[in-house]
């Protein structure tokens, strides 16, 4: 173990966690830019790369980029799921509709997501990413005026408008990540009301709204409706936000069958951190007696416990979920992988919201260690889908006074062991520009958090009050962090 220490690692410029003034400040103070300067910045013209040249295939149109497509179609559809054996929804519904014709509403979007995920790598695709944007968003505003010849039930039928919204939802993620990715929830989560009001009620000419709708269509909504829900439980729910997607979505008989191996995560899980969160709250506003909450508890984390990924099938007692996941015949484990590292990421946050439990607690400690270990094998493996929540859970309850040295890779005996802030650091410099969520902003809210912990070491326990570690040191700077 000698060598270890001895040996001198090298020094990048992310292995810096700065403090500043504004760093204990009011850490919710918005920074976003003003509604003015976001108008303006909508207006520059795009001009840095060229398009491609008209042609008569239905695949190009005025304002196409066939880099923009490439890009996408090789490399975001490969970003989108944990496994390079499972197919997306991303490249199953998403790619047809580039060989599709009057699909240019919903096109502008993905190319200006393109654009803008290039742009994090490449700062000169960052005015194009602008400027796709501006158009997709003036398109996505003149679709829901409903002109002269549309009808409400025109606009509801459209399929278009949700994958709209989530590519520019995406966009936003990886643009600024603030509040303007949760604008983009909320108005499909209300289009999507408006749709099933519609379905429920709306005959025209005899004939029911669901059964004009071809399986496409049906399936394009849909996946729209899990992206967001997914959105909303792991980044807004696990962070404290209310929750828009109620507990009802995740426990409906319908996602039993949703394929879910995309987004690492089950109907299951993403029931139960709701309910985690739900609990949470209940017992800061004493709605709860101290009986009623010990059991309600007892009952999430058993239920969590008995979650196991078994092939094609993952199986959950409790609520008696049964989920079955996209995974090919030669699955290679990583999902299993992937799925077991979220079920672990998600006893964490059980552990410190509803048990009080911190950086120093024994079981955190432990748990902090294996899912740094699982997230940087996965890492090593070529795996980034679906690691930010687990990445952020452990890197926030790191124990200031303990950073205990981990192994870099496990299954290496000669591996040399790194501290946990930096193993975090190394492997968030490895996701930039290889992951689908801001890799800046998240590393900018755990460095944050590590610098309060560190100007707060020493003050005594007791001084919390009745708030727990999680509400104090975590919750307060998640605000709009997106963790999908």
């Amino acid at each position: 173990m000698t060598k270890y220490f001895t040996e001198i690692l090298p020094i990048e410029p992310h292995h810096f966690v700065n403090v500043y003034v504004w760093d204990i400040e009011d850490g919710n103070e918005s920074r976003d830019m003003s509604v003015d300067e976001y108008t303006e910045a909508l207006s520059c013209d795009s001009g840095i790369i060229p398009t491609g040249p008209e042609s008569g295939s239905e695949l190009f149109f005025d304002g196409f980029h066939p880099d923009l497509f490439d890009y996408y179609s090789s490399r975001l559809c490969a970003l989108t799921s944990p496994s390079k054996h499972t197919t997306s929804p991303f490249t199953q519904l998403i790619l047809p509709l580039f060989t599709a014709g009057g699909q240019e509403f919903v096109l502008q979007s993905i190319m200006a997501f393109a654009a803008r995920h290039r742009s994090v790598s490449n700062p000169h695709y960052a005015r194009m990413a602008l400027s796709l944007k501006g158009k997709a968003l003036a398109s996505l505003r003149r679709r829901l005026t409903a002109p002269n010849n549309m009808t409400t039930l025109d606009i509801i039928a459209d399929p278009q408008i949700p994958i709209a919204m989530m590519f520019l939802c995406l966009d936003e993620i990886l643009d600024n990540c603030d509040h303007r990715w949760v604008i983009h929830l909320r108005a499909c989560q209300d289009w999507l009301k408006r749709r099933k009001q519609f379905l429920l009620t709306y005959t025209p000419n005899g004939s029911s709204l669901r059964q004009q709708h071809q399986h496409q269509q049906h399936s394009l909504v849909s996946f729209a409706e899990r992206f967001f829900a997914f959105q909303d439980v792991i980044s807004r729910t696990a962070c404290g936000k209310a929750p828009h997607f109620g507990l009802e979505y995740w426990q409906s008989p319908e996602r039993e069958s949703d394929t879910q191996g995309w987004m690492g995560c089950s109907p299951a899980l993403a029931s139960i951190i709701f309910r985690t969160t739900e609990l949470g709250r209940a017992r800061e506003l004493n709605e709860l007696s101290a009986h009623d909450f010990e059991r309600q508890a007892a009952s999430l984390e058993e239920e969590l416990e008995s979650l196991r990924y078994r092939g094609d099938f993952s199986v959950g007692s409790g609520q008696g979920n049964t989920y079955r996941d996209a995974v090919a015949i030669n699955d290679d484990g990583i999902l299993h992988d992937s799925f077991e590292l979220m079920r672990e990421a998600v006893q964490l946050y059980h552990h410190c919201l509803l048990h009080d439990a911190s950086p120093s607690t024994p079981l955190v400690a432990e748990s902090v260690r294996s899912i740094l270990r699982k997230t940087h094998r996965l890492v090593q493996a070529g795996s980034t889908s679906g690691l930010a929540f687990p990445l952020f859970a452990a890197a926030v309850e790191l124990d200031p006074l303990d950073d205990e040295l981990i192994p870099s890779d496990i299954s290496d005996q000669h591996s040399k062991p790194v501290s946990g802030r930096r193993l975090v650091l190394e492997i968030l410099q490895t996701l930039t520009g290889s992951s689908l969520f801001n890799v800046a902003k998240t590393r900018a809210v755990i460095r944050n958090i590590w610098t309060m912990r560190d100007l707060h070491l020493g003050e005594p326990q007791e001084e919390m009050g009745e708030q727990n570690d999680w509400n104090i040191y975590v919750s307060p700077y998640c605000n709009n962090l997106n963790l999908a």
